[in-house]
């Protein structure tokens, strides 16, 4: 039996009395269950009998010696072992990735975590690999463009037409670049924040100078000028637009930015409900919405946004690292949960199962270390030394133990002993919970006018002391990135290092170059 593909060729259909000329069905649906077909590729067993099979070992023999046909026909041995290796790996991982954790605890872990319902009302899951959140960004505004306003979107149109004629027109950049003092900036059609700094620079250009379109020859002579209630458009668009390049920027930052998600993904929908509908049937003007009373004219681009961001974002109020990250970020923690539908009770039921799960996955791995380590040196000491150093009948007298005093127990109680196991994890946790939240800015320090952005990992790296075991978890969770745009920079970076000139530089110093580049802010 031989173990092989199961394809099918595309355009080939099995009959019984085909014609030599016949051609494959050209319709599309035929084309479509093809490539279906030609994608789901799965291995079966092929099973060789009759003349074909004779006809097959009769070539083999006369090409091959017995052994080598033998060894053919057999499996490979180390590599199965190998695929099951990297198969229980992938699955027993300190992750466990693909896995789910609910809010209802399994026997083992009831008398650990308090307040826990028998019936599972939320669930924490986790993938393999999730996709970049930028990304996701950028997909939510590719919807809202796409059912954007009609003259908003004209508007848009003509923008780009005007800056890539007077990007063109040496005279027009001159006479921009005199009047304001800036070049106008070109749209790049793989980024879609571009396009918002392309609408600011005209924006920011005519602000300045109101009478501009009246001196270029990309307004006057080949493109309209832009009408007041485009200027009002264009300025609505930018105003919603920039909520969103906050948040993308804030993902691919050189920092940790998985704790982000999902407050900039509360935050967001929150700036995009320009109203809601009250108990009484009245629609009401969003309180905690920024935008509400400044956005006339592109009320149906904001809802579009919004719907995107639902569809496109929503499951990270469910993504085990999103959901981790805020609750272990200091400057948010729970605060996050009132603004969505979701009970704080059943949240931080399965946030407890998860922590004691990641804890005795920790202890595991550092057990195992442990072992090797203390199993190398006593095998090195024995080897050298050539004695038993067990230290079997050496062991030092016992001291006597003293008897406990009674004196002052009635009204001295002994102290409670320090929590073991995995509730020590959960005794940190309650411990986190119970302190203030962060501020969003870093304290101030004498000499720096600019505190900067407050760090999670080096909250955590200060507090380790306070949270042995917490800390060990939050320092893994917070060092995944929400987006691949630092690891892109690298790309970048890389280009830069490796030139037409330095084709032959070594690996090794590559990657030093590389690291010192990326990380010269430390250095």
């Amino acid at each position: 039996m031989i173990k092989a593909f199961d394809l099918k060729l595309p355009g080939y259909v099995e009959k019984e009395n085909e014609s030599e000329n016949e051609e494959p069905d050209p319709s599309p649906d035929a084309a479509t269950n093809q490539n279906e077909a030609a994608s789901n590729l799965e291995m079966v067993d092929l099973e060789l009998t009759g003349p074909v099979y004779d006809s097959l070992m009769e070539m083999i023999d006369a090409n091959c010696s017995r052994q080598e046909v033998n060894v053919l026909m057999e499996a490979d041995q180390e590599e199965d072992d190998e695929h099951q290796e990297i198969e229980e790996g992938l699955n027993e991982s300190y992750l466990g990735i693909p896995r789910t954790t609910s809010s209802g605890v399994a026997a083992d872990l009831s008398h650990l975590a308090t307040g826990v319902n028998d019936l599972a009302t939320y669930e924490m899951s986790s993938k393999l690999r999730e996709s970049c959140k930028a990304h996701d960004l950028q997909n939510v505004i590719k919807d809202g463009l796409n059912q954007i306003e009609v003259q908003a979107g004209a508007a848009i149109k003509r923008v780009s037409k005007i800056i890539n004629s007077v990007r063109m027109s040496v005279n027009d950049t001159e006479a921009v670049f005199k009047a304001v003092g800036f070049r106008l900036v070109a749209k790049n059609a793989t980024r879609w924040n571009s396009q918002l700094a392309s609408l600011r620079s005209i924006i920011k250009a005519i602000d300045y100078d109101p009478q501009l379109q009246t001196h270029l020859n990309a307004t006057t002579k080949k493109h309209s000028k832009l009408t007041p209630l485009e200027l009002k458009l264009l300025k609505e668009v930018i105003l919603i637009l920039t909520h969103f390049q906050e948040a993308t920027d804030d993902f691919q930052g050189d920092y940790e930015t998985i704790g982000s998600v999902i407050p900039a993904y509360i935050d967001l929908l929150n700036k995009m409900t320009l109203s809601f509908v009250d108990s009484r049937g009245a629609t009401v003007v969003n309180p905690e919405c920024p935008l509400a009373g400044h956005i006339i004219h592109c009320k149906g681009f904001a809802e579009a946004l919004k719907t995107s961001l639902k569809k496109r974002m929503s499951s990270v109020l469910h993504n085990t690292s999103c959901v981790l990250g805020a609750i272990l970020d200091p400057r948010f923690k729970t605060e996050w949960i009132s603004y969505t539908h979701l009970n704080e009770g059943d949240v931080l039921s399965c946030v407890r199962v998860e922590l004691v799960y990641r804890y005795r996955k920790i202890q595991d791995d550092t057990h195992d270390i442990r072992d090797a380590d203390l199993t190398a040196a006593t095998t090195d000491l024995r080897s050298s030394n050539g004695k038993d150093v067990s230290g079997e009948g050496n062991q030092p007298t016992a001291k006597k133990a003293r008897p406990t005093r009674q004196l002052y127990s009635t009204f001295k109680r002994a102290s409670r002993p320090a929590s073991a196991g995995s509730a020590k994890v959960l005794d940190e946790f309650e411990t986190y919970l119970s302190d203030p939240i962060a501020p969003m800015e870093s304290e101030e320090v004498p000499g720096k006018s600019n505190p900067g952005p407050f760090r999670p990992l080096k909250y955590w790296l200060n507090n380790r002391h306070r949270f042995p075991y917490l800390s060990l978890i939050a320092r893994d969770i917070l060092g995944t990135p929400a987006s691949s745009g630092s690891v892109e920079r690298c790309f970048s970076t890389s280009l830069d290092i490796i030139g037409i000139k330095r084709g032959n530089l070594k690996a090794d110093i590559f990657n030093q170059l590389l690291f010192i580049k990326r990380n010269r802010n430390l250095v």
